[in-house]
């Protein structure tokens, strides 16, 4: 006997009725009894090759299937063996001038034109529209439902305007704050830009006209070189170099001054000082 189900994996129904019919239930073995290679094979379908179309036959099943339907008008439309023929119209299929005049001529006209007797029976014409017509469809629920409302953020006033001018003038001098101004000093002429390249370019041809004008020009001015200018080491240096000479008494420091402050006036400071310059003098 094969493998069985664990009956503790079914619920209670399934199990009753396994117990009930235990002799019509078939386990794995006797499936392979029953349906062995013999079985299968009595029943399988074979197929060859030529059960299946190649690609010359799947493009003749293809064209077959394909069908086109011409919807009349101008021109024609075909279909054979795969291939679809459009002939399009001739002359004959348009109208010119000439064909339409012949087709709507006067007589034409007249028997299709609409004919009132009277002016009333013009204007009882359901086609008519007179005022009151109009009015009853353009009324003022219309025109209020189709208006345009605008405020006064919509428009501009003069504040408004002479501020933009302002701001395009942007303080430029009385003389030059319109267009007609600036033309005018620029002399009207719309290519001044070139004009005042062409005009620079003239006056540093008449400042160096020859290799003799350069040569005189090189002979007078003057190289320096790097021993010529003094820094920031050179000038510390001289600092110290420096002595200040020692005036005993007659030179007045922070200290002699502090030291002296109720006994020294404008008068004695003066005094010094102009002892010290005569000394240093």
């Amino acid at each position: 006997m094969g493998t069985r189900l664990k009956l503790s994996n079914l619920s209670q129904e399934v199990k009753d009725y396994i117990l009930d019919n235990a002799a019509l239930l078939l386990d794995s073995s006797e499936v392979t009894a029953l349906i062995n290679s013999a079985y299968v094979q009595a029943r399988q379908i074979t197929y060859s090759t030529a059960d299946f179309p190649d690609s010359a036959g799947t493009t003749t099943l293809a064209k077959a299937a394909i069908s086109v339907t011409d919807a009349g008008g101008a021109g024609s439309l075909s279909y054979s063996n795969g291939v679809i023929t459009y002939t399009g119209p001739t002359n004959s299929d348009f109208l010119d001038s000439s064909t339409v005049t012949g087709v709507i001529n006067a007589s034409y006209i007249q028997s299709n034109q609409t004919t009132y007797s009277n002016l009333s029976e013009f204007t009882n014409d359901t086609n008519y529209l007179d005022s009151s017509t109009v009015t009853g469809v353009i009324s003022a629920s219309y025109i209020q439902s189709n208006q345009t409302t605008y405020n006064t953020s919509d428009f501009v006033d003069s504040a408004y305007v002479t501020t933009q001018i302002n701001n395009l003038i942007d303080g430029a001098p009385g003389t030059l704050d319109t267009l007609n101004e600036i033309a005018a000093a620029l002399n009207d002429d719309d290519s001044a830009y070139a004009t005042l390249v062409n005009l620079i370019g003239d006056k540093d041809s008449d400042f160096v006209k020859s290799a003799a004008d350069q040569t005189w020009i090189q002979s007078q001015q003057i190289t320096y070189n790097t021993s010529d200018f003094a820094d920031s080491s050179f000038v510390t240096t001289q600092i110290a170099a420096i002595s200040i000479p020692s005036y005993g008494n007659d030179y007045v420091d922070s200290a002699y001054v502090l030291a002296n402050t109720s006994s020294v006036d404008s008068a004695f400071v003066s005094g010094k000082s102009i002892a010290l310059s005569i000394a240093l003098g």
